[in-house]
């Protein structure tokens, strides 16, 4: 079973002016670290927002927020997904770096089971929004943006669930195309699963096979290619089944 605890809502927050000393000696990660005078602001959202003083600050700010949660046992997994952060972040959970990720509007997740502790927890996450001429996408009738502006989420999985999945779409002629999805699945037990894919009312059932699952060259019918001038999407719905019980599903 899967849970999900939105974090959207007040955050902490701070402009950090002097960031390459703060890396040196830490600090604002940190559980400890004196936050009474840092701004509550809102998330998802952009710093351009929090003030006039920020509407075209380009540099390293710090989020913090705390969250409740039991201590997951060894069958549990939790993971900390972000809609997008923009640009550059590293994300710190009860003061432990657990990861960071580059590019401002992709989603990203790590695995922060062995950080958690029982009860009240606290995650940072520093960003840094300052422009490259060697990072894309240069800031040429670009608007820099900064800070987590998508949704944060945590969710549990204590029983099978769907884990990372690659999925591509290959156009085809005359309203053909291809659809090829690989996965794994975490938490996987012994009883038999399999995964359900639904797209453009077309069912695909797919076996499930030492924790991982593929499908390839799936073909597909009256499929129109996106474009500015046809911005035509269709939606992907997979389902973890074990028999007729729905484990899992997005």
């Amino acid at each position: 079973m899967k849970t999900t605890i939105s974090l959207n809502g007040t955050w902490k927050f701070l402009a950090d002016l002097d960031p390459k000393y703060h890396a040196i000696h830490g600090g604002f990660q940190n559980p400890d670290a004196n936050r009474r005078h840092w701004l509550k602001v809102p998330v998802p959202g952009v710093w351009q927002k929090y003030g006039e003083r920020y509407d075209i600050y380009e540099g390293v700010c710090w989020f913090h927020r705390t969250f409740n949660i039991e201590k997951p046992d060894k069958n549990t997994i939790v993971k900390l997904r972000f809609g997008a952060v923009n640009y550059l972040c590293h994300i710190f959970i009860n003061g432990q770096e657990v990861g960071s990720h580059e590019t401002g509007y992709t989603e990203f997740a790590f695995d922060i089971t062995e950080y958690l502790q029982d009860g009240e927890n606290q995650i940072a996450v520093q960003v840094d929004n300052r422009a490259a001429i060697t990072k894309w996408p240069p800031c040429l009738g670009y608007f820099n943006y900064g800070g987590i502006h998508r949704n944060v989420s945590i969710k549990i999985m204590d029983g099978p669930s769907l884990g990372e999945l690659r999925i591509e779409a290959i156009p085809g002629k005359n309203g053909k195309g291809k659809l090829c999805i690989k996965g794994n699945i975490i938490n996987s037990t012994q009883q038999k699963l399999k995964v359900i894919a639904v797209i453009n009312e077309q069912k695909q059932v797919i076996s499930v096979e030492n924790e991982s699952f593929e499908l390839t060259n799936c073909s597909l019918d009256d499929i129109i290619p996106w474009s500015p001038e046809t911005p035509q999407l269709y939606d992907l719905k997979l389902s973890l089944m074990s028999n007729e019980e729905t484990l899992d599903f997005i």
